[in-house]
């Protein structure tokens, strides 16, 4: 009887599954943050804002020195003389709005001098908006006609709290601008010094015409200060 062959059974390997890799997409980095623009935005406006105080109050201020008719001031005159004060309130008021962005942007240069910077700025401020609402007062008293101890006593006082709100402020303009010297905006480091200095010599006898040019310096610190802190501060970049 003839062999038959048998069929021998051949394993089929079993499907390996591949894996296809998907393509993830990167995550899209953030977009850079700005570093301090809410203080900056608010020093750029405040700045801008007692700019405007400034000019006002001062114009005030030399309209009201000026000689004038003996008597009570009419209406018009009034307001002039209680306007210089009110508009150099508003400029302290507005100046101390300008010291969170200064302090964000200058603190790496000096941490012990950003700290004396501020606090006489906001001590000077504080003491500037007392003495000029005391000024206020005075001048509204003596248009009524207060007594002249009273009138007095009102004008002495506002003359101390303006000077030691100057001294103050002097120092810590003075500490700004050796800090912004340090970070290399040397000319505007030039003017904040130059008001420090001039509203310091300006408090001494004989020394009040240095003031006017003090007022100069503020001028031109204040508009610096509302262009520079339009621009927002990119991370890493240089702070000034």
């Amino acid at each position: 009887m003839p062999a038959v062959p048998v069929p021998v059974p051949v394993s089929t390997p079993a499907p390996v599954p591949v894996s296809i890799p998907v393509p993830v997409p990167a995550p899209e980095s953030a977009p850079a943050t700005e570093v301090g623009w809410p203080a900056r935005r608010l020093g750029s406006w405040a700045a801008l804002g007692a700019l405007a105080a400034l000019l006002l109050g001062g114009s005030l201020m030399a309209v009201a020195a000026a000689p004038r008719p003996a008597g009570a001031p009419s209406g018009l005159g009034l307001a002039v003389l209680l306007g210089g004060p009110a508009a150099l309130a508003a400029l302290s008021v507005l100046d101390m709005f300008t010291v969170p962005a200064l302090h964000q942007t200058l603190r790496r240069h000096g941490p012990v001098l950003i700290l004396v910077a501020t606090g006489c700025a906001l001590i000077g401020d504080l003491l500037g908006v007392t003495g000029r609402l005391t000024q206020l007062s005075a001048v509204a008293g003596a248009a009524q006609g207060w007594p002249a101890p009273q009138s007095m006593v009102l004008d002495l006082l506002q003359t101390t709290l303006n000077i030691a709100g100057f001294l103050l402020v002097s120092v810590s303009f003075s500490a700004f601008g050796v800090l912004f010297v340090r970070c290399g905006a040397r000319v505007l480091g030039a003017v904040a010094v130059a008001a420090g200095v001039l509203t310091a010599a300006g408090q001494l006898p004989g020394l009040a015409p240095l003031f006017y040019l003090a007022n100069a310096a503020f001028l031109a610190w204040y508009a610096a200060l509302f262009l520079s802190f339009r621009r927002p501060e990119a991370p890493g970049a240089q702070p000034c």
